[in-house]
């Protein structure tokens, strides 16, 4: 087997011609597998101007198949004109293909459908000058139904329901290849702004200055119930000049201290409220007799 992808240099020294020409000539077999792209390509290319923009940006190495086909061609038509024995020459397709296919160069090799003869295949590539006495037996598991069984024969199945497949989708699959690529989009203008006539005036926010809102501090003084036993004591050294002043201030015109004033809010530290009517929400796990008894006895 002779891989043009594995001896690219080899045809870059020796040239694309002389290297097929070679490979053409010291092969045992040549099989060529057909199908519609091939004998599109083989008998259409001839026509000057008929070529289309996907067959101008075909890679290299469809060209060079294109070419060797031709040459196989032209190798069949010599040894029919010589000789009968066209054995070393056979033309191939896939169950998704046709016989007609084939194109007409090649219509005077032995044809084969492939999987379904297989074994027929086989038989011909091992039967080939031997003699019947030599000839190697055919190996039982050669067949339609069961050549997936290795791992090369189900990559092989594999490929042939994917184009099944995609045939089955597409019936004009390979009309599709045909046609010329869809042409870039252009690239449309931005759509116009519309323009009401509403004009809406700029809204600018203003931030109060300190002059405007003077800082006040807040001051809370906690009283010393004796009944909750919250008891404050503070020394003078602690508060500083400013106890001073909040003492000075606390008292009445006449001398008299006056009430200390309660915060807002707090009535959980007026004494007029029992402790045993404080909301205190009630924690899971724990009836109201226990939470009430419990409260009770910390006081």
């Amino acid at each position: 087997v002779a891989l043009d992808l594995w001896e690219h240099l080899e045809i870059c020294k020796e040239g694309q011609m002389s290297w097929l020409s070679r490979r053409i000539d010291e092969a045992h077999f040549i099989i060529t597998v057909c199908s519609k792209g091939l004998k599109y390509f083989v008998e259409k290319r001839h026509r000057k101007g008929k070529a289309t923009s996907k067959e101008k940006n075909r890679e290299p190495s469809a060209d060079l198949f294109i070419v060797a086909t031709a040459m196989i061609a032209e190798k069949i038509k010599e040894v029919h004109q010589k000789s009968s024995d066209l054995s070393r020459f056979m033309s191939v397709y896939f169950d998704y293909s046709h016989e007609s296919d084939i194109p007409t160069s090649l219509s005077l090799a032995p044809k084969y459908k492939l999987m379904d003869q297989l074994p027929q295949l086989f038989a011909r590539l091992h039967s080939r000058q031997l003699s019947l006495t030599d000839r190697e037996p055919q190996p039982p598991n050669v067949s339609k139904r069961n050549y997936f069984r290795s791992k090369s024969g189900r990559s092989l199945y594999v490929a042939i329901c994917n184009m099944h497949q995609h045939i089955e989708q597409e019936p004009d699959w390979f009309e599709k290849q045909l046609m010329p690529p869809p042409p870039p989009n252009k690239r449309l203008p931005p759509p116009e702004k519309l323009d009401s006539g509403l004009v809406l005036n700029e809204v600018k926010l203003k931030h109060p200055s300190e002059s405007d809102c003077p800082v006040r501090s807040n001051v809370l003084i906690l009283p010393s119930t004796p009944k909750l036993g919250l008891s404050l004591s503070l020394s003078q050294d602690d508060l500083g000049e400013g106890s001073s002043h909040q003492d000075a201030g606390s008292s009445r015109p006449d001398g008299s201290a006056s009430p200390v004033e309660m915060p807002r809010d707090s009535g959980i530290y007026d004494s007029s409220v029992p402790s045993s009517e404080l909301s205190i929400p009630l924690m899971d796990g724990l009836s109201p007799d226990h939470d009430n008894s419990s409260l009770a006895d910390s006081v």
